[in-house]
């Protein structure tokens, strides 16, 4: 196992949140609640780095008053959508692994799919997941290096999940309206506890990308990179999870980031 931790339910004093009883309980996580904070990514990240948190943890938030996403764009939630941030501290093996955002959407897409009755939920990369053709969950992914005052680093997996009509980022957002919240916080943080707190190292399950990728192989599709942007055919993801689309007859292959891959 990686990192030592006391599990149980924490409560935090932030300054001018009013914090709650936690309606998911956990074995493995510290867990947090709060009614309401700027990121609960931002929070985990301030607490971690100050060294008030240690071991994994698991914040919630009612409502973000500032949540963030790829590339910064700002993340806009209804009432009912769930937006909360794990914290798993990680050895150096992590950042050479770049399927990993790819690998936390299978997660959270097949956590949304036990915990509801969405059908038609594919992933489109590196991180989203999408219900009939419309987006319905993101994961923000980010690292916390290790410090002289912290021997471990942390991956902070920031999580929000239309539960009611939401306005989308240059999507139409879809919505899950029936998801049974206290089975998807238990299903998606388990998941990822097993995924990064055992011995042998991550894998990508690209079998199971191919069968839920919001893409087509031989689709049309833009790719927005570095302020420019190309078009070409998509031809799906590699055993890294970098997509490979062809572009003039050559293929292309992008690691996540700063690329946006959308449909023509």
């Amino acid at each position: 196992m990686m990192g030592f931790f006391l599990p149980g339910i924490y409560t935090i004093g932030v300054p001018g949140f009013e914090e709650m009883c936690m309606s998911f309980k956990s074995e493995l996580y510290q867990t947090i609640e709060l009614s309401e904070v700027d990121s609960t990514n931002r929070y985990l990240k301030t607490e971690l780095s100050e060294g008030r948190l240690t071991g994994p943890i698991f914040c919630r938030a009612h409502s973000q008053t500032a949540g963030y996403g790829q590339r910064g764009r700002a993340w806009t939630q209804s009432l009912d959508s769930l937006t909360f941030s794990i914290g798993l501290p990680f050895d150096g093996r992590i950042g050479e692994m770049p399927f990993i955002s790819a690998q936390i959407a299978l997660l959270l897409r097949q956590s949304i799919a036990e915990a509801s009755h969405a059908t038609n939920l594919t992933v489109k990369w590196p991180n989203d997941v999408f219900l009939d053709g419309k987006k319905v969950a993101g994961c923000l992914i980010e690292m916390l290096s290790p410090s002289p005052s912290r021997k471990e680093g942390y991956l902070i997996i920031g999580v929000g999940v239309n539960c009611s009509p939401v306005s989308g980022d240059g999507f139409d957002a879809q919505y899950v309206n029936d998801l049974d919240s206290g089975r998807f916080f238990q299903s998606f943080s388990v998941a990822l506890y097993e995924l990064f707190m055992v011995d042998m190292p991550p894998v990508f399950k690209l079998g199971e990308w191919r069968n839920h990728d919001f893409f087509t192989p031989g689709q049309e599709v833009i790719v927005y990179h570095n302020d420019s942007s190309e078009t070409g055919r998509y031809t799906g993801l590699d055993e890294m999870a970098c997509a490979m689309v062809e572009i003039e007859g050559r293929v292309k292959r992008y690691q996540s980031g700063a690329v946006s891959i959308r449909p023509l």
